[in-house]
C-alpha cells in the first residue's frame, strides 16, 4: 500500500463545526462502521475486463460514489435481491497512462455517515515473483508463484486480479544444458488438488494464466520460471525471474544425531519419499555419496585425526576414539553441491556413564501378574544422553525366574520379552560387561557398569461385581453402588464414559445418574494407567419383583430378613436382567393380619449374591400373615408377596429340665410354643418325641383337648425301670416349594427314675400376699409351732440320695403317727393326697399332703411318716435298703393378739410406745397400714413392737403370724395427735382461806385427751396472773389428767390458764379462768323479823373503796406499761399509811391484733373452694394464739364442708354453703372470734397467666416475650359468674406444640409452672383436665428477640448500637453485659458495642428482678474494605484547603447496625474510640515524585456516626517554600487506602485514586517597574490550573496583558505587566497589587507592584534584564526536564541510576533567590551564577545533571 499526505485542515474545521448531537453520532458511526481497506492502489490497463477490486463494509446499507469517474468507476452490489449494499466494485477507468486518483464515498442511508476510501490509478512500473520457498522435491507437493507490481515508488498495487501473464521456463546459466521441460513443469490448478481464487478458475477456462500459478518438480536440478505482462503496452516491463532448486526428498536411518562408545559400530541407512511413500536405497547411491567432515577429537594430543571411519559400500560407521564427526551426504553433481537441504547427522563418540530401564507397555514399573513386557536397557554417557548399542556390546541382564518368565531377549542383551509370573517386589539387574577395542590402542576397551530397578508385579484388576444394573427411579433418588477391587496396587483413579448414566467417586462408588442407558466404569491404577479394569453400568426400566425363597417362619422376637429381587424384563425378548443394587428404592410393606409382623426400621437394606436389596421383619405375635411389599413412587406398581408365619420358643414348661419320679410312677411332661403347621402345606408338619431307651419308659401323649390349649403338647411318661435317659422333643415343616427352610425346633429333658432315700414333713403355710415365708428352716429339729384352733395341713416331700425331690412319688405306701392323739391326730393315716403345685423352682411337683386334726388344746406332739413299700406288691430290683422315716414335733399354739388395742399417743420424737404381741408362733410380719406417721421397730426377743411418732394422724397396726394358718392379722388401732387444746377446770369463786380442786387436761385430734404420762413432753405448767391465791399438785392423780389443789390468801382477782408446749416450740394456752378471792362478808341486818307480805331490804356490806378510771385507746401491736403515782399534799393530814407522801402502782397492757385470715386473696365475706378440694385456713394469730375453727352450719348437709379441728377445710362432693367460725385463744385470756362464709361449687373454666409483668417504653409495645427471659405461668380457676377459687383440686395436663422453644417445668408453688425462652418462634402452651374435657387453656408463646438490630451481618469494624424496648417498672434501662469483650467491646451504661475481631459473643440487657434477654452476635472476618469519597471533592495542599474525607466501610454498606441515641453517639466518640481499628495511609501515584505524602498531608481516621462509616481525615500540613514549588508543576493523583489494626495482612488491599489539585506557585512576590518597563509574572502549576486562574490588578495604573504559556511545556503562565501612567502611579499613598486567585485551589495571591527609583535605574538595568533572562532560562531549564521525566524511557534509564547515586526528587524548579523565592525585584544583587553560594534547588539540580559516581 501507498501511503499519503496528513488529511486537509478543511476536515479539522468540519469536524469541530459539528454540533454535539451530530458528534455523538459521527463517534458512533466511526467505532461501528469501517471499510475493508483505507486505500487502493490500481494498475492502468487498456484491455477489456480491466483489474477489479471489491470495496467492502461491515454492517449497514451505504450509497457510492467516486469523485472522479474517469478514473475510478465504482458499482455496488446488492444481495439477495435488495436495495441495500455492503460491498461495491471498483474498476480503473483511467485512459491515459498517468496517475490519476478518486475517492470512493460509501454514505450510511440510515445515519447519513459517510466512509472514505482513497483510490489511485497508476502504471505498472516492474514486476518480480514472490513464493514461499526456492527449494521443492521430486514428485512433492506442487510450489506456488505470484506476481507482485509496483509502481515508479516502489508502492505494491492492491491487486493484480484479472490481468494476464505469460509464465515460461527460462534456461539456468549455472547449470548444464539440458531440456528446459526436464526439471519442472508448470501447472495449472486444475491439475492439481488445491483450490485457487475464483477468477483463475476463469482465466484457465480461457486458457489464459493469471498472476498465481503452479509449478512441481519432475528432476533434480535446478531450474528458471520467468514471468512477463501478455499486455502489448507493458511489453517494456521487465519480466521476472526465480531461480528454483529441485531435490529429491531424502533422509538418513536414523536421522539423529548418533552417540556411540569407542569401538560400537552403526549401519545406516537411506529413504526416499517419492509421492508419500518411502522406499529405502541401496548403496552406493546413484546421485549422492556419504562422507565423514570435521573430525575433533577430545584428546588433542592424539596422532591420528580420525574419529570414525565409515564404509561406504555398507555405510557403516565405527567409532575409533572420543570425539564428533559429521556423517554428510554428498551431491555427486557439483553445480548442486551448494544445495542445504541434504540430511546430515553427527556423531558423538563417547565414554559409558550408565545404564537405564524401559518397560512397554505402561512405561511404570508397576506390572501384571500374566502380561508380557518388553524391557530394554539403554546407556547413556555422562551427560545423560542415550547412547547406541552396537550388537559388539555384551550386557547381562538378571531375571527372577520366580516372577519372569524370559521369552526372547537380543545378543546384545538390550532388548528382553518377559511374562510376569507372579505378584511381589523383586529387583532386576544388568551390567555392561563387554570389552572393545580402540583403534590406536593394544588394549581392548574394559566397561564395567551396574544399574538395578525395583519392580512390583500385582495380580491383575478385576472389578467385583462384573456388571451392575441400576433401576432407573424417576423421584431422583440415587442408587449407590461400592465397587470391590481385586489385585493392583490398590490406588486407582476412576471414570465413566457417560456420567449422565452413572458416575463413580475417588472411592469407586458408583452412583446411578437420571438417564436411561448404559456406561464403562474403568478404575486405573495409579501406579500404572496402563493397567486398568472395567464394568459395564446399566440404569433401567423396573417391571418385576420377586420375593426369593428363604426361611418364612421364626420365634417370636425373631427378625428375619427378607431378599428381594428385582429386574428389567426386554419387552421383546421376555430376557429378565436383575438388578444388582436397588437398596435405595423406597419400600412400602403390607400385611393382611396386623400385628404377626412388624417392619424393623433399623435393619439396612441390603444387596446380595442374588438379590438387590432386602427388608426386615420382626415377629411380634403368633400367626401368619401375606407380607405384600411394593416400591412407592414408582412410574409402574411393582411389588410381590409372600406367607410368613411366628410362633412362640419351644420351651419344656414341666419338667424345666429333670423330672424325677418313683418306679412306676408317671410325670405329665407338657411341652408349648414351637413352629406351627405351614399354613399352605399342613401336611408337612411333623411332632416327634424320642427317647434313648424305650423299654425303660411308656410315653403316652395325652390329646385330650381340655388338658392342653393351642400349641401346647402334653406326654405322660410312666417309670418301668430305674434310670437316667433324655427325651428330645422335635417339631417343625418338611422343606417344600413354598417354605424351603422352615424353622424346626428341639427341646430336651432328663427323665430320671429313681428309688426314694428321705423324705420331709412340714406344716402347710398360707402364706399372706407380700409377705416372707415362715423362717423356720425345713430341716430344723427344734418345735414347730402351729395352731390349736384350727386343723393343719402337713405336706410330705420325698427326695433321692443327691437331695433332689421327687416330681411324683405316688407308687409309694406310707403310714402316719402321732405321739399323742388326745392333742392331734390322723382321720386316715395310711393314705395320703398327691397335690401338684410349684414349689418355687418354676416345676410343678406332687407332694403328699395330710390333714391333722387338732382340738384346742396347747401342747406338744410328736408326727412320723413311715415307708411300706410299693403299691403294686412288687419292688424294683437292685433296691437293698429303704428311705429314712420322717418326723416333726410340733407345738400347738393360739393366735396372736396385741395389747393394747386402741391408743392415742402424742406426736413428739422422745415418745416411745410399746405394744406387747402375746401368744401367736412367736414368728411374726408387723405392718403399719401409714408409712410416715409412725417408726415401727419389732423387737423380736421381747415380744413387742415400738412405736415412735412423726406425724399426726390415724393408722392400723397389723400384726401377721408367718408360722400358723393364715386367718387375718391381729391388729391394734393408733392415733398420733398433736396438741390441740387445753383444759382448765376448777371453781372460780374462793374466799379468802378456802382451797378448791384444779384439773388439767390436753386434748389431741377429734378431742381425745393424752394420759398425763406424756405431760412431761409437754411441759404442762400452771400460771397466775398474781400471788393472791397458791398451788399445790396432788398425790391422787388419774391417768389422763393433772390435778392440783388452789388456796386462796388475799382478797382480789386473779386469772388462771395452762399452759402447754408442743415439739415445735408453740404454746398452747387454755382459756383464761378468772378466779375471784372474796373476804367473809356479812348481811345487814343480821337478824329481821318479817309479816307476812312485808317486805325489807337486806344489804351485802363490803369494805368502802374510792376509784377513779381512765380510758386508753390502742394504737399498734405491743407492750407498754401504765403507772399510776397518788401524791398526799401534807403528811400531816395522815392519808396513807406509815405517813407516806405518795402511794404508786402500775400495770402493763398487752395490745394484740385482730384476728383475720391471712389465705392470699381471700375474701373475708366468703371463702371459695371447688367439690372434693380441701384448704388449710392461715390466720395472722397463728404462733401468738391458740387458734381453732369449726363449721358452724352447713347447707343443704352437712357434707358440704368438713373442719378436722386444725384449720383443715374439705369440701365434700357436694355443693353449697357453710360457716365457719375462725377462734383464737390468746395466752393473756382473751379469745376473739370471726366467722366466714365458705362455698363449695365446681369448676367452671381455668385461666392461665404470666409473670412478671413486662414495662416498655412510652408509645412502644412486645409483640414476644424476649429470647431468654424467665417465665412464671400461674393456674387459676373461676366459677360461672367469675369469682376465683382460693384453693382447687384439678389435675392438671400440659403439653407444647414444640418442645424447641421453651424449657418449662413444675414451679416451687402448687399450678405454677416455670419456663425459660431458648429460642426464637410461638409455643402453643396447652394446660386441661382430662376429668373435664371442656377444662381447657391454650395460649401462644411468642419468643422474639427483644435486642435489636439483626445481628446476622456483623463484620469487623461495625459499630452496634444495641436497643430494646423493655424497661424497669419505673421507666428505668436496664445493664448491658457482653460475654467476650475483645470481640465486641461495648459499653454497659449504652449499649453500643465495637466489633473488634472475629468470632462469636452474646450480649445481654438485664433488668434486675424482672427480664434478663440476650442475644448472639457472630462477627465475621472484615471482606475487602470499601472506599469512596465525594465526587465533588478533591485534594489539594493549599494551606486554607478543606479537610478531605475519604469514607470506608469494612462490610457490604455502612458500619453502623442500629439507630444510635445520643448517649450512644457520645459513648462512640469518648469511650470505644473505634477509630483506633483504622490505620489510614495515602501516596502519590507518580512514582517520579520522590516527596513521601505524609510529607504534605496530616491523616487520622474517624468514625462518623451520622454516615456510618469510617473517615480518613486528610489535612494540609504547613509546607515550606520549596516544597509548594515542587508540587505546583506536579502531575500526579494520590492514592488512598485504609488497614485494620487486626486484620492487617489478612485481606487484599484495595487502593483508591483521588485526584489531587496541587496549588499554583508564584516565583515573585514584589515587582519594581519603571516607566516602560515590562515586568512577568510566571505562575507555576499543572494545566487545569493555570487554565482557571484569574489575574486582576487593584490600581486603574497599571495593566495585566492576557496570559501565555511557555514554548516547552505548560505547566509555565506567564502574565505581562506595566504601568500605563508612571507620574500617578508614583503618586499613590497605597501601594498597587496584582491579585492571583484560583477557585479550584480556593487560592488568594497578591504581589506587591512599586514604582522605580529613578536614579538607580541605569545602575541595576542590565543587572536586572540578565537576571529574568537567567530565571526564564532557569524554569525552561526545568520544564524542559519535567517533560522528559514524564516519559517512561527516560524514568526507567534513570531510575536505576538515581538510586545509585542520590535520592533528592526528579522534578526540580529553581527559585530566583534565597531570601524570597518567587520575587522580582531591582536590587542590585549579583545574578545566581555569579553567587558564591547558589540556591539549593538550583545546586541540587546542577549535581543532579553532572554527577558521576566514581
Amino acid at each position: 500500500m501507498i501511503a499519503f499526505g496528513a488529511p486537509r485542515p478543511r476536515g479539522f474545521r468540519l469536524l469541530f463545526s459539528l454540533t454535539p448531537h451530530h458528534f455523538f453520532l459521527f463517534l458512533i458511526g466511526t467505532l461501528a462502521n469501517k471499510l475493508n481497506v483505507p486505500q487502493v492502489l490500481l494498475p492502468f490497463s487498456r484491455e477489456p475486463g480491466r483489474v477489479p477490486f471489491l470495496l467492502e463494509a461491515q454492517r449497514g446499507c451505504y450509497i457510492w460514489h467516486s469523485t472522479q469517474h474517469d478514473a475510478v468507476a465504482i458499482q455496488p452490489l446488492y444481495e439477495n435481491g435488495t436495495s441495500c449494499s455492503q460491498r461495491a466494485v471498483l474498476v480503473a477507468e483511467s485512459t491515459q497512462p498517468i496517475r490519476l486518483s478518486s475517492i470512493i464515498l460509501a454514505r450510511e442511508v440510515v445515519t447519513d455517515h459517510e466512509l472514505r476510501c482513497d483510490v489511485k490509478v497508476d502504471v505498472i512500473d516492474n514486476i518480480e515473483i514472490v513464493s514461499r520457498t526456492r527449494e521443492l522435491y521430486v514428485d512433492d507437493a506442487p510450489l506456488e508463484l505470484m506476481v507482485r507490481a509496483l509502481d515508479s515508488k516502489g508502492n505494491t498495487f492492491s491487486t493484480l486480479a484479472g490481468m494476464v501473464f505469460e509464465w515460461s521456463i527460462a534456461q539456468d546459466k549455472e547449470s548444464s544444458r539440458e531440456e528446459l521441460s526436464s526439471k519442472i513443469r508448470i501447472l495449472n490448478y486444475s491439475e492439481a488438488e488445491y483450490s485457487p481464487p475464483d477468477y483463475i478458475t476463469e482465466m484457465e477456462k480461457e486458457e489464459k494464466q493469471g498472476d498465481v500459478i503452479l509449478v512441481s518438480g519432475m528432476r533434480t536440478g535446478a531450474a528458471v520460471v520467468k514471468v512477463r505482462i501478455h499486455e502489448p503496452f507493458y511489453k517494456k516491463v521487465a519480466a521476472a525471474l526465480i531461480r528454483l532448486l529441485v531435490l529429491e526428498n531424502i533422509f538418513l536411518i536414523p536421522s539423529h544425531d548418533t552417540y556411540l562408545l569407542v569401538g560400537a559400530y552403526m549401519k545406516y541407512r537411506v529413504a526416499k519419499m517419492v509421492q508419500g511413500r518411502m522406499t529405502e536405497g541401496k548403496f552406493p547411491l546413484e546421485h549422492y555419496t556419504l562422507e565423514l567432515q570435521d573430525h575433533r577429537l577430545i584428546d588433542v594430543g592424539l596422532r591420528s585425526g580420525t574419529v570414525a571411519l565409515l564404509d561406504e559400500k555398507t555405510a557403516m560407521v565405527t567409532a575409533l576414539q572420543l570425539g564428533q564427526t559429521n556423517l554428510v551426504f554428498v551431491h555427486k553433481n557439483v553445480h548442486m553441491r551448494s544445495v542445504s537441504g541434504l540430511p546430515n547427522s553427527t556423531i558423538y563418540v563417547v565414554e559409558p556413564g550408565f545404564l537405564g530401564f524401559t518397560i512397554h507397555p505402561g512405561g511404570r514399573w508397576s506390572l501384571e501378574v500374566g502380561q508380557v513386557y518388553i524391557i530394554t536397557v539403554e546407556v547413556f554417557d555422562k551427560s545423560s544422553t542415550r547412547v547406541y548399542i552396537s550388537d559388539n556390546l555384551k550386557i547381562t541382564f538378571q531375571f527372577s525366574k520366580e516372577y519372569f518368565e524370559e521369552q526372547l531377549s537380543t545378543l546384545n542383551g538390550s532388548y528382553h520379552m518377559v511374562k510376569a509370573l507372579k505378584d511381589g517386589a523383586v529387583v532386576i539387574n544388568a551390567s555392561l560387561t563387554s570389552s572393545l577395542w580402540e583403534s590406536n590402542s593394544s588394549q581392548p576397551k574394559t566397561y564395567q557398569i551396574n544399574h538395578q530397578q525395583e519392580v512390583k508385579i500385582y495380580f491383575p484388576i478385576q472389578l467385583k461385581p462384573s456388571f451392575l444394573a441400576f433401576p432407573h427411579y424417576p423421584l431422583g433418588i440415587s442408587n449407590r453402588f461400592t465397587v470391590q477391587v481385586e489385585g493392583g496396587s490398590g490406588n486407582f483413579t476412576w471414570s465413566s464414559s457417560n456420567e449422565t448414566v452413572a458416575m463413580v467417586t475417588t472411592k469407586g462408588v458408583v452412583t446411578a445418574g437420571q438417564v436411561r442407558g448404559n456406561s464403562t466404569i474403568l478404575a486405573r491404577d495409579v501406579q500404572n494407567p496402563f493397567r486398568s479394569g472395567n464394568i459395564k453400568v446399566y440404569v433401567m426400566k423396573l417391571n418385576k419383583m420377586e420375593l426369593l425363597p428363604f426361611q418364612a417362619d421364626v420365634e417370636i422376637g425373631q427378625i428375619i430378613e427378607v431378599p428381594i429381587a428385582m429386574y428389567h424384563v426386554n419387552t421383546e425378548t421376555k430376557e429378565a436382567i436383575a438388578f444388582t443394587d436397588c437398596s435405595h428404592l423406597p419400600l412400602d410393606l403390607n400385611s393382611d393380619k396386623q400385628g404377626v409382623f412388624t417392619l424393623f426400621k433399623e435393619g439396612i437394606q441390603k444387596p446380595g449374591p442374588m438379590h438387590c436389596s432386602s427388608v426386615h421383619i420382626a415377629a411380634t405375635s403368633p400367626g401368619h400373615t401375606l407380607v405384600t411389599i411394593s416400591v412407592t413412587g414408582h412410574e409402574e406398581h411393582v411389588w410381590s408377596s409372600a406367607t410368613f408365619a411366628a410362633y412362640e420358643p419351644l420351651k419344656a414348661l414341666n419338667p424345666v429340665e429333670v423330672a424325677l419320679v418313683t418306679w412306676h410312677s408317671v410325670k405329665e411332661m407338657v411341652f408349648e410354643g414351637g413352629p406351627h403347621p405351614w399354613i399352605l402345606e399342613p401336611s408337612r408338619f411333623f411332632l416327634e418325641l424320642s427317647m434313648e431307651k424305650a423299654e425303660a419308659i411308656r410315653i403316652t401323649e395325652v390329646r385330650l383337648p381340655a388338658k392342653r390349649k393351642q400349641n401346647q403338647y402334653v406326654y405322660r411318661v410312666l417309670c418301668l425301670e430305674l434310670g437316667e435317659q433324655v427325651l428330645t422333643l422335635r417339631i417343625g415343616n418338611h422343606p417344600g416349594v413354598l417354605n424351603p427352610s422352615p424353622s424346626v425346633e428341639k427341646v430336651q429333658v432328663r427323665f430320671i427314675c429313681a428309688h426314694p432315700a428321705s423324705m420331709l414333713v412340714t406344716p402347710m403355710y398360707k402364706v399372706p400376699a407380700g409377705t416372707q415365708p415362715c423362717p423356720l428352716p425345713q430341716y430344723n429339729k427344734q418345735l414347730i409351732p402351729v395352731s390349736s384352733v384350727r386343723d393343719t395341713v402337713l405336706e410330705l416331700a420325698v427326695f433321692d440320695q443327691h437331695g433332689r425331690k421327687f416330681d411324683n412319688f405316688s407308687s409309694l405306701m406310707l403310714e402316719w403317727k402321732s405321739s399323742n392323739e388326745t392333742l392331734a391326730r390322723f382321720e386316715s393315716p395310711k393314705s395320703v393326697e398327691m397335690v401338684a403345685r410349684d414349689d418355687g423352682s418354676g416345676q410343678t411337683r406332687l407332694h403328699g399332703h395330710q390333714i391333722l386334726e387338732v382340738h384346742q388344746i396347747k401342747g406338744t406332739v410328736l408326727i412320723g411318716v413311715n415307708f411300706a413299700g410299693y403299691s403294686g406288691k412288687r419292688s424294683p430290683k437292685g433296691i437293698s435298703n429303704s428311705p429314712r422315716s420322717a418326723g416333726v414335733e410340733l407345738l400347738l399354739v393360739e393366735d396372736v393378739t396385741v395389747q393394747p388395742e386402741n391408743a392415742t399417743i402424742y406426736n413428739h420424737p422422745d415418745v416411745k410406745e410399746v405394744f406387747n404381741l402375746v401368744e401367736g408362733s412367736g414368728y411374726f410380719l408387723v405392718n403399719s397400714s401409714e408409712q410416715d406417721i409412725v417408726t415401727t421397730t419389732y423387737m423380736e426377743s421381747e415380744g413387742s413392737v415400738q412405736l415412735v411418732p412423726a406425724h399426726p394422724g390415724f393408722l392400723t397396726l397389723k400384726v401377721y403370724d408367718l408360722c400358723l394358718a393364715y386367718l387375718g392379722p391381729a391388729m391394734a388401732q393408733v392415733r398420733v395427735s398433736d396438741i390441740q387444746e387445753v383444759e382448765l377446770d376448777l371453781i372460780d369463786k374462793v374466799e379468802i382461806g378456802k382451797t378448791v380442786l384444779v384439773v388439767v387436761r390436753v386434748l389431741g385430734s377429734s378431742k381425745h385427751p393424752f394420759r398425763n404420762k406424756y405431760f412431761r413432753n409437754m411441759d404442762v405448767r400452771l400460771q397466775l396472773a398474781s400471788a393472791i391465791v397458791t398451788l399445790r399438785l396432788t398425790e391422787d392423780q388419774d391417768e389422763y389428767s393433772e390435778n392440783y389443789m388452789l388456796r386462796a390468801v388475799t382478797v382480789g382477782q386473779t386469772t388462771l390458764v395452762a399452759i402447754a408446749t408442743d415439739r415445735m416450740g408453740r404454746k398452747f394456752t387454755s382459756a383464761p379462768r378468772h378466779i375471784e378471792v372474796f373476804p367473809p362478808f356479812r348481811l345487814v341486818p343480821e337478824k329481821m323479823t318479817l309479816i307476812i307480805t312485808n317486805m325489807m331490804q337486806v344489804f351485802l356490806q363490803l369494805p368502802a373503796e374510792n376509784n377513779f378510771a381512765m380510758v386508753v385507746h390502742t394504737k399498734a401491736a405491743g407492750r407498754t406499761t401504765i403507772k399510776v403515782t397518788v401524791r398526799s399534799k401534807n403528811s400531816s393530814f395522815g392519808q396513807f399509811e406509815r405517813n407516806v407522801l405518795e402511794l404508786s402502782d402500775e400495770i402493763q397492757i398487752l395490745v394484740f391484733e385482730k384476728l383475720q385470715l391471712f389465705y392470699a386473696d381471700c375474701q373475708r365475706e366468703q371463702i371459695l373452694m371447688p367439690m372434693n378440694s380441701q384448704l388449710k385456713l392461715h390466720t395472722n394469730r397463728e404462733g401468738a394464739a391458740s387458734v381453732s375453727s369449726r363449721v358452724l352450719k352447713c347447707f343443704p348437709n352437712s357434707s358440704v364442708i368438713e373442719e378436722d379441728g386444725e384449720g383443715l377445710l374439705r369440701s365434700g362432693s357436694i355443693a353449697g354453703t357453710a360457716v365457719l367460725e375462725v377462734t383464737s385463744i390468746e395466752p393473756f385470756g382473751v379469745n376473739q372470734t370471726t366467722v366466714t362464709g365458705v362455698q363449695a361449687t365446681p369448676v367452671t373454666y381455668l385461666r392461665l397467666s404470666s409473670y412478671p409483668k413486662l414495662y416498655t417504653a412510652q408509645g412502644r409495645t412486645l409483640s414476644a416475650f424476649p429470647l431468654g427471659m424467665s417465665l412464671t405461668f400461674i393456674v387459676e380457676f373461676y366459677n360461672n359468674i367469675g369469682e376465683k377459687f382460693h384453693t382447687h383440686n384439678t389435675r392438671l395436663y400440659m403439653a407444647l406444640n414444640r418442645d424447641d422453644l421453651l424449657l418449662i417445668g413444675p414451679g416451687n408453688k402448687n399450678y405454677t409452672y416455670m419456663a425459660q425462652a431458648v429460642n426464637k418462634g410461638v409455643t402453643v402452651v396447652g394446660l386441661w383436665d382430662q376429668r373435664h374435657p371442656g377444662m381447657a387453656d391454650y395460649i401462644p408463646v411468642a419468643v422474639e428477640h427483644a435486642i435489636e438490630p439483626d445481628t446476622k451481618l456483623i463484620s469487623v469494624g461495625d459499630v452496634i448500637c444495641f436497643s430494646t424496648q423493655l424497661v424497669s417498672q419505673h421507666g428505668e434501662p436496664g445493664v448491658w453485659m457482653i460475654s467476650t469483650n475483645n470481640i465486641i467491646q461495648t459499653d454497659t451504661v449504652t449499649g453500643v458495642g465495637v466489633a473488634r475481631s472475629p468470632g462469636t459473643a452474646t450480649i445481654f440487657h438485664d433488668i434486675p428482678g424482672v427480664v434478663k434477654t440476650f442475644r448472639e452476635v457472630v462477627v465475621n472476618a472484615s471482606s475487602r474494605l470499601t472506599l469512596s469519597y465525594d465526587l465533588k471533592t478533591y485534594l489539594t495542599n493549599t494551606p486554607n484547603a478543606t479537610v478531605f474525607k475519604l469514607f470506608i466501610s469494612t462490610g457490604r454498606s455502612v458500619n453502623l447496625k442500629g439507630s444510635c441515641t445520643p448517649s450512644q453517639a457520645l459513648a462512640v466518640e469518648k469511650v470505644l474510640l473505634p477509630e483506633t481499628l483504622m490505620l489510614c495511609h495515602v501516596q502519590f501515584s507518580n512514582t517520579l515524585l520522590d516527596i513521601p505524602a505524609s510529607k504534605v498531608f496530616h491523616i487520622y481516621s474517624e468514625f462518623s456516626v451520622e454516615k456510618g462509616v469510617y473517615v480518613c481525615l486528610i489535612k494540609v500540613r504547613q509546607e515550606s517554600e520549596e516544597l509548594r514549588q515542587v508540587l505546583s508543576v506536579a502531575d500526579t493523583s494520590v492514592y488512598g487506602w485504609a488497614t485494620l489494626l487486626s486484620e492487617r495482612g489478612k485481606n487484599g488491599m484495595q487502593r483508591i485514586l483521588i485526584p489531587f489539585i496541587p496549588g499554583f506557585y508564584m516565583n515573585q512576590s514584589e515587582f519594581v517597574l519603571g516607566h516602560k518597563d515590562t515586568g512577568e509574572l510566571r505562575i507555576l502549576g499543572v494545566e487545569r490550573v493555570l487554565e482557571s486562574l484569574e489575574v486582576f490588578h487593584s490600581s486603574p495604573f497599571l495593566t495585566v496583558s492576557g496570559h501565555k504559556h511557555s514554548t516547552l511545556t505548560t505547566s509555565v503562565t506567564l502574565y505581562l505587566i506595566r504601568i500605563v501612567n508612571f507620574t500617578a502611579f508614583q503618586q499613590m499613598s497605597s501601594p498597587a497589587f496584582i491579585n492571583v486567585s484560583c477557585a479550584l485551589t480556593n487560592q488568594h495571591e497578591a504581589v506587591v507592584v512599586r514604582a522605580k527609583d529613578v536614579s538607580g535605574a541605569d545602575h541595576c538595568e542590565e543587572s536586572g534584564v540578565f537576571k529574568n533572562f537567567v530565571g526564564s532560562y532557569q524554569i525552561l531549564l526545568f520544564t524542559l526536564f519535567a517533560v522528559l521525566a514524564s516519559t517512561a524511557f527516560i524514568f526507567l534509564a534513570y531510575n536505576a541510576f538515581l538510586n545509585k547515586v542520590q535520592t533528592i526528587p526528579v522534578v526540580y524548579v529553581p527559585t530566583i533567590g534565597p531570601t524570597q523565592p518567587g520575587s522580582y525585584t531591582a536590587t542590585c544583587s549579583p545574578p545566581h551564577f555569579l553567587s558564591s553560594q547558589p540556591p539549593l534547588v538550583q545546586s541540587r539540580l546542577q549535581h543532579w545533571l553532572w554527577s558521576i559516581k566514581h
